[in-house]
């Protein structure tokens, strides 16, 4: 029942979401760094805090206590944002499983992008930029002049080009000259 689900630990919730992620690992849908990244956020910050708890028993106050404590010590922006959204998915699998009636994380105002930078706009480099960034990173290191290349022009973020591998670049030729793309 209910009332029973929600006395279970939040350790024992963010176990079970870990474990359904593995299954999605299996299934193709995840990859098993990302669910690694997941299991270390949840380890180094949330586990202590939140994981001997009951969930039914964690509170907004909670969540915003602990969002106060995260942003104290001087995180990214982008490093907030992970570990508040890992802690979001596990209290959204512990409501879909009926062990709490809402998400305390709900309730508390969270927003990394302050006025700022929502009201900025974003300047993509042109084709010439790209190249003059690509050719001063290669007067220094050659080979990295490439990867500025093939960053800029695949978008791929950073752990996503250390995780590629000469068998994810896959070659074809075309009538206009040889094509390539990327199975990762």
């Amino acid at each position: 029942d209910q009332r029973r689900a929600g006395m279970l630990t939040f350790g024992y919730y963010a176990s079970a979401w870990l474990a359904a992620q593995q299954v999605r690992v299996v299934a193709g849908k995840l990859k098993a760094d990302t669910v690694d990244g997941y299991e270390r956020r949840l380890a180094v910050y949330a586990l202590p805090e939140f994981g001997g708890k009951a969930i039914g028993s964690i509170t907004p106050t909670h969540c915003e206590q602990f969002l106060t404590a995260l942003v104290a010590r001087g995180m990214t922006p982008a490093t907030l944002k992970h570990h508040w959204s890992t802690l979001r998915a596990v209290f959204v699998y512990a409501l879909r499983h009926k062990a709490i009636t809402s998400n305390p994380i709900d309730g508390v105002d969270f927003s990394v992008n302050n006025a700022k930078q929502r009201n900025s706009r974003h300047y993509p480099l042109t084709a010439e930029q790209v190249a003059a960034v690509a050719g001063s990173v290669g007067e220094r290191y050659a080979v990295y002049e490439l990867l500025t290349l093939f960053a800029a022009y695949t978008g791929m973020r950073a752990e996503e080009i250390a995780g590629c591998e000469v068998g994810d670049l896959m070659f074809t030729a075309a009538s206009a000259g040889t094509r390539a793309h990327i199975d990762v």
